[in-house]
């Protein structure tokens, strides 16, 4: 259930909660003047609310309990459709001349500073916290959405061949090397392997469990030097970048069926996989909207 009430339409809270009269203040100027953005709770675990919430109104003296345990939420985040473009939310600072005053905390990751939070900034001025927020709270740009993208990508897909690779690497499923040694010498030399040395060595290389980490072993070896490009799912279409010779890399956004046959083929597999899955020969699923697919090119 969403608590609406006396809110705008796009600011959309839990039952269980209400804006706190201070973040109201800002919350309502944006949400009457971006009608396409939302506010609420999204992508917000009810911990991550619970902590971000009182019975108290921040700053304020007297107060009434609300009715049925309902709270007063200090954060919300801000959604242009599925995009998450930052936060707001209250916050204390220290004032020389009033002392510790109650702010306006504007997150995201367009903010850079070069020292404090990097990716927040704070003002006890609503109409500097409009203007920080209508700079700020701008949706990604398709070039934008395929940099982002594509990092996230390559950088889970490459954690994730590590991972099906550590155990052989690092020897994980044997519980020593003197035996294998042992074992290696003997067979080498061709002497008797001892009966003691040749099952424990024999049972741990012969076992289920070391053949699947054996193969999840060679299938991030195999597709390690594959090469693959970056596909993201946007509005009905798959965004990735053009070839070109230029040095400006462009984006471009198809359909599937103005893909190749094997790209379609690739991200038809995908979407049947599990995130973070790495698919031989196809490609690796980071999410339902981002895959990798191994390339010709």
């Amino acid at each position: 259930m969403v608590n609406n009430m006396a809110n705008f339409a796009n600011v959309r809270l839990p039952a269980e909660y209400v804006l706190d009269p201070k973040l109201k203040e800002l919350v309502d100027k944006l949400a009457l003047r971006h009608s396409t953005f939302t506010f609420g709770t999204k992508g917000m675990t009810g911990e991550m609310c619970n902590n971000w919430a009182s019975t108290v109104p921040r700053g304020r003296g007297s107060h009434q309990p609300l009715a049925d345990g309902t709270k007063y939420l200090r954060k919300v985040n801000v959604h242009c459709g599925s995009e998450l473009l930052g936060s707001i939310s209250l916050d204390t600072r220290y004032n020389r001349s009033n002392g510790t005053e109650i702010v306006w905390m504007i997150s995201s990751w367009r903010i850079s500073n070069d020292r404090g939070n990097r990716g927040a900034t704070r003002t006890a001025k609503l109409d500097v916290a409009v203007r920080t927020a209508k700079n700020v709270f701008i949706p990604q740009n398709i070039k934008e959405l395929m940099v982002k993208a594509e990092d996230a990508i390559r950088s889970s897909m490459m954690q994730a061949m590590a991972d099906l690779r550590r155990p052989i690497i690092h020897g994980s499923l044997i519980r020593g090397t003197l035996e294998l040694q042992k074992y290696l010498f003997y067979h080498l030399k061709g002497k008797e392997i001892p009966a003691d040395i040749k099952k424990s060595v024999e049972n741990t290389f012969l076992s289920a469990k070391y053949e699947t980490a054996m193969s999840e072993y060679e299938l991030g070896n195999y597709m390690s030097d594959k090469s693959v490009k970056s596909i993201r799912a946007h509005n009905g279409g798959y965004l990735m970048w053009q070839d070109t010779d230029c040095e400006e890399r462009e984006v471009v956004c198809r359909t599937l069926d103005e893909l190749p046959e094997q790209m379609q083929n690739h991200i038809s597999v995908l979407r049947l996989m599990q995130d973070n899955e790495l698919v031989y020969d196809v490609g690796y699923r980071y999410d339902s909207d981002n895959f990798a697919v191994v390339s010709d090119t």
